[in-house]
């Protein structure tokens, strides 16, 4: 087995979704212990611009055609990414809301991941998924509160996620959010990690 553990934070140690993350992939390997754990810290990887090269690489990978050796070299920096991601059999991500969204480095690292004949295919009804086989655990945060029906319609982070995984194939998704992150005094933040961690400890010994 292998889990890789992709975070999206820069806060290292003050991060909410990184505590509660890496404390299911704590829990995780102690339940798995011979699972490879494969750490990928978004803002420390340089990853590459998906450019016009890129995108001339990736018709030519996907026709069957002859790219130039600018396009070849780009589009070869994608798949190294791609495989990567897609030997993983689990996944978990640490995921703080950025302006009501995603990090620019997630959303920069999904789109490079997310290409035809790895992770979905266009079949006759549409597209379809080819990662049905994968597992995900999500540690989400949040510095204000989005439960109430109102304010759910201003958040972009989970229900952006819920949707690329479902378009990938991956239905078996486990999530925590941690709220109100800004406006919790430091007692209250702490109980809500300490329950958040309990519970990313039970689902990875599910």
């Amino acid at each position: 087995m292998k889990l890789l553990y992709i975070y999206a934070s820069p806060r290292g140690e003050k991060s909410c979704s990184m505590a509660v993350a890496g404390e299911f992939v704590k829990a995780y390997l102690e339940k798995n212990p011979g699972t490879e754990i494969v750490t990928l810290d978004l803002f420390k990887t340089e990853l590459p611009v998906f450019d016009r090269y890129a995108a001339e690489g990736k018709a030519a990978a996907a026709r069957g055609g002859e790219p130039s050796e600018r396009a070849k070299q780009a589009w070869d920096k994608i798949a190294e990414i791609v495989e990567e991601f897609v030997s993983a059999d689990i996944y978990v991500f640490a995921v703080p809301m950025w302006n009501f969204g995603l990090p620019y480095v997630l959303k920069h690292y999904l789109d490079c991941v997310i290409q035809p004949g790895y992770a979905f295919r266009v079949g006759e009804n549409g597209y379809v998924g080819l990662l049905d086989k994968k597992k995900v655990f999500v540690a989400y945060a949040r510095g204000g509160v989005y439960a109430s029906e109102e304010a759910a319609k201003i958040d972009f982070q989970r229900p952006h996620l819920r949707h690329l995984f479902k378009f990938m194939g991956i239905e078996n998704v486990d999530e925590l959010t941690v709220e109100g992150t800004m406006i919790a005094s430091a007692e209250e933040l702490k109980e809500k990690l300490d329950k958040a961690r309990a519970e990313a400890r039970a689902l990875a010994f599910r």
